[in-house]
């Protein structure tokens, strides 16, 4: 964010909010995806929340920013420091929350 590279920074957090999902589907449920198509890490998460109405609010989190993969992996337009900020504290929050599902699963 600080050398305004912010195609950078955006694809980090895209990437930080998968392995969250995934940190998450691990300790709840053993598992993570390894599917290519990253939605389905989202699935595997939605399966776990039951009825949780917090992982479902996490998992539309994680599908907004995948939502935005393709826009900053291959379209030609470069991202804002708009986007980029607003991905960077999405992962932040969806980070924060699996270090403590995970710290409340105990694993």
């Amino acid at each position: 964010m600080e050398r305004k590279r912010y195609d950078s920074a955006l694809l980090n957090a895209i990437h930080s909010a998968i392995s969250s999902t995934d940190t998450v589907t691990t300790a709840l449920l053993g598992r993570r995806s390894t599917d290519p198509d990253h939605y389905q890490a989202v699935d595997l998460l939605e399966e776990a929340a039951g009825s949780a109405p917090e992982i479902k609010a996490k998992s539309r989190q994680v599908r907004s920013l995948l939502g935005r993969k393709n826009l900053v992996e291959y379209e030609s337009r470069p991202a804002t420091a708009r986007d980029a900020v607003d991905g960077v504290e999405r992962a932040i929050r969806i980070l924060e929350w699996a270090r403590d599902v995970v710290r409340k699963a105990r694993v």
